[in-house]
């Protein structure tokens, strides 16, 4: 009995992959040129001698799967190719890193995010000396993780005042 449920459960593997590989040959040269074209837009393909997709190596460079796609108009589409190559946020052909990453001398430099204050540093600072949210030497500890006891109340006070437990507890 265990024989016969084993030949039929191999039957119906073989079955199955042939009928997978039968549909795969259905498909005509264009389909199969539209595929790669999608593949290549949506960095689906591989690269190099390792596994991971051009997706994988360079996520920034291709947009999140989940964001949806919003339609423009032609003018709008040339402005903002415009825009990338002035500012040199489109990929090079071969290393795919952006151009503004490759070659910085070429390209305006792109503005910072808002800048924190002397004081917001200082606030800062003050709150991580108070917490024991500083490392220590070349272990890489924090001082709540090296002495626990001494900044307890500190820490607990910070949860208090958050709402969510401090990092390292």
């Amino acid at each position: 009995m265990k024989t016969s449920s084993h030949l039929t459960l191999a039957i119906l593997t073989t079955a199955l992959c042939a009928g997978a590989g039968a549909g795969a040959a259905e498909l005509t040269r264009a389909q199969v040129i539209a595929e790669l074209h999608a593949a290549r837009l949506n960095g689906d393909i591989q690269v190099g001698e390792s596994s991971l997709t051009l997706r994988e190596r360079f996520p920034q460079l291709y947009p999140a799967a989940t964001q949806p796609v919003v339609a423009l108009s032609r003018e709008q589409v040339k402005a903002e190719l415009e825009s990338a190559r002035r500012n040199g946020d489109l990929a090079h052909q071969i290393s795919g890193e952006r151009l503004n990453e490759r070659y910085p001398q070429l390209y305006p430099r792109q503005p910072l995010g808002m800048a924190k204050t002397r004081a917001q540093v200082q606030a800062e600072l003050a709150e991580a000396r108070r917490t024991g949210d500083l490392e220590v030497g070349e272990s890489g500890l924090k001082l709540y993780e090296r002495s626990p006891e001494r900044y307890a109340a500190a820490r607990a006070q910070q949860e208090a005042r958050s709402g969510t437990a401090p990092a390292g507890l």
